[in-house]
């Protein structure tokens, strides 16, 4: 009962003040995302907070990979054809950092509560979009962890690379925004950005693990609410959905441990280490 009180005033807190910075912030795919709210304010104001709560905030600059990684993440975490408000408004807080991580918190009966209000008119209606939503998921999951793999990869060349420069150096800024950046050291930043990536990716396995609850719970409770013929379809969707994530994120992780090829610095004396090769682009594809 604590945490449903402390969710649920958070995210009261939270959607007014997300509701106060104007409707630039709902877009999809990241559209209606830019302007210095959501550019500046809100990413300052959550890297504020983070480290009040005493968690790692790198000033880094994003890689081109880490910003496709976030897109993606968004992707997973909120999709399209979510429209509940009060995860809406969690995902929002949470990607800012706003909050702790509130996603654990949230109840799989939303979909389905969702799915059979009065927006859908008929049983049809309801089978045809929980199989869309399922098979949308689906197509989302292999592209996202091979990303991930991309940016562990990375992540391992850069505290490769901070070990060369000096763990103990200060990071040494121009004066052009004193105010803004936290005078710390490189690898202190490095070691930040790191565990940023890891839980966005957590993050993302979570919001997968989770949907896949939400689809089953919805289906058996269509099966029994509204029987259809269609449910048989729907379950397996469902199937392949959960196969195509567990291959990829077996992928990801065998990817993570044991086959990232990292490519060395000019600055690294050390070549003789060599892994496997990793295809950032591979997409598990179930076997039938």
């Amino acid at each position: 009962m604590h945490h449903v009180r402390k969710l649920a005033a958070t995210l009261l807190l939270a959607g007014t003040v997300l509701g106060s910075v104007g409707p630039s912030i709902a877009g999809d795919f990241g559209r209606g995302e830019k302007g210095l709210i959501n550019d500046r304010v809100l990413p300052f104001l959550g890297g504020f907070v983070a480290r009040y709560r005493g968690e790692p905030v790198s000033y880094f600059n994003l890689t081109d990979e880490e910003k496709l990684l976030r897109q993606q993440v968004r992707h997973l975490v909120a999709p399209p054809h979510a429209r509940d408000w009060l995860h809406a408004v969690a995902e929002r807080v949470q990607r800012y950092r706003i909050t702790a991580p509130l996603d654990p918190h949230l109840s799989t009966n939303a979909y389905y509560a969702y799915l059979r209000s009065d927006r859908f008119r008929s049983t049809a209606g309801r089978y045809n979009r929980l199989s869309a939503d399922i098979a949308s998921d689906a197509a989302l999951v292999p592209p996202f962890f091979a990303r991930a793999s991309q940016v562990s990869a990375a992540d391992v060349m850069r505290l490769e690379a901070v070990a060369v420069y000096g763990p103990g150096e200060p990071n040494r800024f121009a004066v052009q925004s004193p105010l803004v950046r936290p005078m710390t050291s490189v690898q202190t930043a490095a070691q930040a950005r790191v565990f940023e990536n890891q839980e966005l990716i957590n993050w993302a396995e979570r919001a997968v693990n989770f949907r896949i609850e939400s689809y089953r719970n919805a289906i058996e409770r269509l099966a029994i609410e509204e029987p259809d013929e269609r449910v048989g379809l729907a379950d397996g969707e469902l199937q392949r959905l959960e196969f195509i994530f567990r291959k990829a994120e077996a992928a990801y992780l065998q990817s993570d441990d044991s086959a990232v090829t990292v490519r060395r610095s000019r600055y690294i004396t050390d070549r003789d280490s060599h892994k496997p090769a990793v295809d950032p682009f591979y997409q598990p594809v179930p076997q039938k």
